[in-house]
């Protein structure tokens, strides 16, 4: 995933900025084949925080590409069916908790001598998380290709799906010198109806379509992330995580990222009399 992107704090506790973001992941079908979805997309954000409360939010809008590769065992043969299409993805997420902070070691105590190891402080940082996240994605119509020529491509209609899940967990990160480790376990659940209906059409013969429920998800799953971040310098910093989703069915998500931070330099004040 890329995400190139610049923020500016407004005042030392509210900050605003945009991101834009190439993101690209296949997912495999349990019969054989696999689909892989290539999404561009820009993001504006703000996060605020106030002593230990906090909070967040991001707005995306994004363009999917879509190739399907989707694979039907006929007879002894395996028949592969290739169609691509294109959508679109909005979406809203928020988020809010409280930091509570522990501090463990002392600061050297003057008078030692330089030579002496100085100890570092070890904060530990952690609190309640609770957030909404709110998505719609919209997959337009498309038509398979079989370039066996056996009966097994399909035309399918546009499809829309709405999500609304909310989240309720905790995290907790170290700082010790340039590292900070953290970690997040949160319980997300889906508020949005499930019972989606896909259209399908054979293009073998002329017959009317059908339509068929589409795989019904969990309601209920955790996602739980683990990382550092890592000071590169005065400016420069970095970071890498891996995530995944636990305990939903129909579903197994994994995935991992890794980026550089860096800060400019702040614009330059101007006294007024």
């Amino acid at each position: 995933m890329r995400r190139p992107g610049f923020d500016y704090a407004l005042t030392p506790d509210w900050l605003v900025g945009a991101a834009f973001s190439g993101l690209t992941t296949t997912q495999s079908f349990s019969l054989g084949g696999h689909f892989t979805q290539t999404e561009y997309a820009v993001s504006l954000y703000t996060a605020w925080r106030h002593y230990a409360l906090w909070a967040d939010a991001i707005a995306t809008w994004g363009t999917l590409q879509d190739t399907v590769d989707r694979q039907i065992p006929l007879g002894i043969t395996t028949q592969s069916n290739q169609a691509s299409t294109n959508g679109n993805n909005v979406s809203f997420a928020v988020e809010t908790g409280y930091n509570f902070t522990t501090s463990f070691g002392a600061p050297v105590a003057p008078g030692l001598s330089y030579k002496a190891p100085v100890a570092q402080p070890l904060l530990l940082t952690h609190g309640p998380v609770v957030g909404v996240i709110l998505q719609q994605v919209y997959v337009n119509g498309f038509t398979e290709t079989n370039q066996s020529g056996a009966p097994t491509a399909l035309s399918f209609g546009s499809q829309t799906r709405n999500s609304a899940i909310s989240e309720l967990g905790y995290q907790a990160s170290l700082t010790y010198g340039i590292w900070q480790p953290y970690a997040k376990v949160v319980w997300d659940h889906e508020w949005a109806d499930l019972n989606r209906q896909v259209t399908a059409a054979l293009t073998s013969i002329v017959a009317p379509g059908f339509t068929m429920p589409a795989v019904i998800l969990g309601r209920d799953w955790a996602t739980a992330t683990v990382g550092t971040r890592v000071k590169l310098g005065d400016r420069l910093s970095g970071y890498a995580a891996v995530i995944a989703a636990l305990g939903q069915n129909n579903v197994t998500t994994y995935g991992g990222q890794i980026g550089l931070n860096y800060a400019l330099d702040p614009p330059p004040v101007t006294a007024k009399f």
